[in-house]
């Protein structure tokens, strides 16, 4: 070019370009006619800044706020690694706003100064496995998505890991360490606010969660519903009380066990005593000796509680007599209490396999039926004035209760006042609700402790069936279906549920929906062929 043009292009003919032109021109003095602009390019003209309206875009062209806010939506859409959310700052549209501005309003997309610690939010899924791919992730407060870790060696690695990733506070996914030899602890992570989650950890103690909360340094962080005392250490035995033998007598192949009485606070608590026994090669037995997935070798006896000590009786120490042991033998000997069960709706419902299985078990067949109750209660109507149960044997007012109804109170003071005499119809009508309270309590009674023999003759013709023929559905049914047969219904059009349930690789279940003081029968059918209810043991 020349010396006129000074530091300016110039076309072929050697003239000069316009001064926004680099590398050359079609025309002189064209700022729409440069090769290459030496600052910006706003539409096909070359300009030193943008006008009014339009930002920066990659540091050469001038484009329009709704291209910038296309970019920030589509890239808000995609949620991809890759992608940028673009915003204003400065008068340039850019992919994130640089340290200390963040984004307050999406609909303006400027970036405004931050009072304290900004926050940066990346997206996607991050795998750091260098120090470059930390670097990435320089200046990150939330990351939405997750992230693994995977250093198998390097060079200070600690310092690099703090100083790219120490800003991180949230990771809405998940955070895996994996095969990182060089890391010894987690310390860059200094400002990750994580919380603890124990949910249905039934074996799992409060008192050790509690202690991973002080280790953790999580404590009083957790929301409400994080950690929960009904479903963590529910059926282990986190506080224990020892409980002392005070009669251990011994023959050649029989022992005489007693224990001192235990009560919780509330008496009713305590459903009775587990009673534990096996052999013992050695001292020193512990509870988990010889146990594993399957099972344990432990014998164990259930024990009703005795009866609570009354005024004139006192408390009788609980105990038991166990039988049929080996002489010149020693047996380690435990008992546990057990207590009532954390739902008034369900039951758990634990057995033995079978001593012969005469094959491999696939599953066991549980079925829960409802025994109808007594058709007199139907028939009594509790709304009639006198009430009375049908088909009762009157019982006389002894002298003691009518002493009791006819008395009167004592004198007042002075002996100036007495009571009034009762009328005959109210001593008439106290001797009836007297008879009706005693028969009502016989009633009970005796429907309690004496089954009637037709529902007895029942229960055990179902019981021993091995093809229950009110049962319709296949064996391959999933654990907790329940079906309703033909028969369901007693004679007095009460229908009575009927539960199957298909049980799998384990000796237990639970039972639930259950209604309050009903009977029901349990059986239980050991199977060794997955779809043939015919290949089924005798109900037990």
């Amino acid at each position: 070019c020349p010396p006129s043009c000074k530091h300016r292009a110039c076309t072929k003919d050697n003239q000069c370009c316009h001064e926004s032109c680099l590398g050359g021109c079609s025309e002189p003095q064209n700022s729409s006619s440069c090769v290459a602009c030496k600052n910006l390019q706003y539409q096909e003209a070359c300009v030193d800044r943008c006008p009014q309206g339009y930002y920066t875009y990659r540091g050469w062209r001038c484009v329009p706020f709704s291209f910038c806010q296309d970019l920030h939506n589509k890239c808000k859409q995609s949620k991809s690694s890759d992608c940028h959310e673009y915003v204003i700052h400065n008068g340039a549209c850019i992919p994130e706003c640089p340290s200390g501005y963040t984004t307050v309003n999406s609909t303006t997309l400027i970036c405004t100064p931050c009072a304290g610690l900004c926050p940066k939010v990346c997206m996607g899924q991050k795998m750091v496995d260098s120090v470059t791919a930390a670097q990435a992730l320089k200046g990150c407060t939330v990351l939405n998505g997750s992230m693994e870790i995977n250093l198998r060696g390097g060079n200070n690695i600690a310092a690099e890991l703090e100083a790219n990733l120490g800003q991180l506070e949230e990771i809405t996914g998940y955070l895996t360490v994996r095969r990182s030899y060089a890391l010894v602890s987690l310390s860059f992570l200094r400002k990750l606010r994580g919380r603890m989650f124990f949910q249905l950890n039934i074996k799992l103690c409060m008192s050790e969660i509690r202690k991973m909360e002080e280790v953790t340094g999580t404590k009083d962080r957790q929301h409400k519903n994080d950690i929960v005392s009904k479903t963590n250490g529910d059926q282990a035995s986190c506080e224990n009380q020892e409980l002392r033998f005070t009669q251990v007598r011994a023959t050649h192949d029989k022992i005489v066990i007693r224990w001192e009485p235990f009560w919780p606070p509330d008496f009713r608590d305590l459903l009775g005593f587990m009673l534990f026994y096996k052999e013992a090669p050695y001292p020193n037995v512990t509870e988990f000796d010889g146990q594993d997935a399957c099972g344990s070798n432990w014998v164990i006896v259930d024990l009703d509680p005795p009866a609570r000590a009354t005024e004139g009786n006192p408390q009788v120490e609980p105990g038991t007599l166990i039988l049929s042991l080996k002489p010149w033998t020693q047996y380690a000997i435990m008992v546990k209490t057990q207590l009532s069960a954390s739902d008034e709706h369900q039951i758990i419902l634990k057995w033995k396999p079978p001593t012969d299985p005469n094959g491999n078990i696939t599953h066991y067949l549980v079925y829960c039926q409802q025994q109808p109750e007594a058709s007199e209660l139907y028939k009594f109507d509790y709304c009639q004035k006198g009430m009375k149960l049908p088909s009762r044997v009157p019982t006389q007012v002894d002298s003691d209760e009518e002493a009791k109804w006819n008395q009167t109170e004592d004198e007042g003071q002075g002996g100036r006042c007495c009571a009034c005499p009762k009328t005959d119809k109210q001593l008439k009508k106290e001797a009836e609700d007297s008879e009706y309270r005693k028969t009502f309590e016989n009633y009970i009674h005796n429907e309690v402790f004496e089954p009637k023999p037709r529902q007895r003759r029942s229960a055990m013709g179902v019981a021993n069936q091995t093809q229950p023929s009110v049962v319709t559905t296949p064996a391959t049914l999933p654990e907790g279906f329940a079906t309703r047969g033909p028969d369901d219904e007693d004679g007095n059009g009460v229908e009575s549920s009927k539960i199957q349930l298909t049980v799998f690789s384990k000796e237990s279940t639970v039972i639930s929906g259950l209604r309050h003081f009903t009977s029901y029968q349990i059986d239980v059918l050991a199977c060794n062929h997955p779809t043939d209810p015919s290949r089924c043991s005798m109900a037990a």
